[in-house]
């Protein structure tokens, strides 16, 4: 697994060293539910919707779902099948919060909460337009091997290849359920988020 260089300090290292997945489970069921929207997908067919909420979430604890070796990266980085369950996992310990928030700001539209988290594309990640966030220059923090060769060697379009060796900080999490068809529910798979998984294990970012 991987460790960090000099860019990060090192009482930073120790506490993310030390994080297990259980902490990153239970630091995003404490999260505060900020927003949440039935997102239409407008541009491939807008009878197409999804569940998606904003999180904040504690500093540390975004630090130990994005930075730590055990934390949510870490689970894909030790493979395509451990982190999907483990994004599984996360799914199901919040999933009840998540609708109970739907169910009090939009009643309306709750009914579509429950099936689109438990789509096999739904997923937890970092907000990616959080302000802040990324870092001014290319100083990486991150050693890992497999990662430093693929951001070094692979151009993949769409994706910052050298973004999985940044540890970034901040306070927002997204939670994205699959996509549904509006009027049956039913499970409409989104082609391009196919390497998800492959992406995380390989580049650590997607």
């Amino acid at each position: 697994m991987w460790s960090f260089n000099a860019n990060v300090a090192p009482e930073r290292v120790q506490r993310l060293m030390a994080v297990t997945f259980g902490d990153v489970i239970s630091g995003v069921w404490s999260g505060n539910i900020k927003a949440f929207v039935l997102e239409p997908r407008e541009k491939v067919s807008p009878d197409e919707v999804r569940a998606a909420f904003l999180l904040e979430v504690a500093p540390d604890t975004y630090d130990a779902f994005y930075n730590a070796p055990n934390g949510y990266r870490g689970q894909y980085a030790q493979s395509e099948a451990v982190g999907a369950t483990a994004n599984k996992s996360l799914l199901h310990r919040i999933e009840h919060r998540l609708y109970s928030f739907a169910e009090t700001h939009k009643p309306e539209e709750a009914k579509y909460v429950m099936p689109s988290l438990r789509c096999a594309q739904a997923k937890v990640w970092v907000d990616e337009d959080e302000s802040g966030i990324w870092p001014a220059g290319e100083q990486t923090q991150i050693v890992f091997a497999r990662w430093e060769y693929a951001a070094n060697t692979y151009k993949v379009e769409g994706v910052r290849t050298k973004a999985g060796l940044f540890a970034l900080l901040g306070t927002r999490l997204v939670v994205l359920g699959g996509w549904l068809d509006r009027e049956t529910l039913e499970e409409r798979y989104e082609h391009s988020k196919r390497y998800r998984a492959e992406e995380l294990h390989c580049l650590g970012f997607t």
